[in-house]
């Protein structure tokens, strides 16, 4: 299993920017090609502001690990400006011709690779390609649950957010690493703890319909916890709040337990 840390990944990203492309490409098409988002969805355009804010709060991120280590700021703020400023939503509708130049260069490579080397104990071991494309795989499949009409609206409105919370933290896994995830599993666990009260009441009459979507959304929660190392939180936590659930909320205890 790779380590990567947050220079890591920006030296990553910036390895897909700097490649070859026609000066008239807009930049929402370069940053959704960089960051391996559809360039044509309904949602494209916002996906690439959330990937584009995502990168330059790495880009501090960075920047205050090397701080913290002593590297001075001096030697890589040339090369985080330029990135930073190239990763400007305002910039979106501009060429790619526009930033070119100042992006391609071989320096910005030899800083973020230097950036890398000095942050190095700082990795963290990356998500299996095949684990990251099972949890893309389960979400999809709960969507089709959440599809079936007898699921009552609150209960689909929780789970889509959780659904939502995750394929976000997927989207921006490749510019925070796991610490975005870890967020969203955090959340998630919140809200089966103290689901909203038309939650629990639809819980209590429950068809086999919704306990599948329930326990769909459980198993997946699970697999996120056991990929960021939260399994052990994440059953400590559900095993605290479980008396107080009723009705089908238990399923999802059912399910953490396996």
């Amino acid at each position: 299993m790779t380590d990567s840390n947050a220079a890591t990944r920006l030296k990553d990203i910036h390895a897909k920017l700097a490649q070859g492309r026609s000066d008239s490409i807009l930049m929402q098409k370069v940053w959704a090609e960089v960051f391996g988002l559809p360039t044509d969805a309904p949602q494209t355009e916002d996906w690439v502001v959330e990937a584009v804010v995502a990168f330059r709060m790495e880009l501090e991120h960075a920047r205050q690990q090397l701080d913290n280590i002593g590297v001075p700021s001096d030697l890589t703020n040339h090369v985080f400006t330029r990135l930073k400023h190239a990763a400007s939503p305002t910039f979106l509708t501009q060429q790619w011709a526009h930033h070119k130049s100042a992006l391609v260069g071989i320096e910005n490579t030899l800083v973020l690779r230097w950036c890398d080397w000095a942050l190095r104990t700082l990795g963290e071991a990356e998500i299996e390609a095949q684990q990251f494309q099972s949890i893309k795989n389960h979400l999809a499949e709960l969507e089709q649950l959440l599809n079936e009409p007898d699921v009552p609206p609150a209960i689909r409105e929780f789970v889509q957010r959780q659904v939502n919370d995750i394929r976000s933290a997927l989207r921006l896994y490749p510019i925070h690493g796991l610490r975005v995830l870890r967020k969203a599993v955090d959340t998630a666990t919140g809200a089966f703890t103290t689901p909203d009260d038309q939650v629990v009441a639809e819980s209590q009459t429950a068809t086999p319909a919704t306990k599948g979507v329930l326990r769909k959304s459980a198993e997946i929660l699970k697999e996120a916890a056991e990929v960021t190392g939260q399994a052990d939180k994440l059953f400590t936590t559900l095993a605290k709040y479980a008396p107080a659930l009723n009705g089908a909320m238990h399923v999802v205890v059912e399910a953490l337990s396996k």
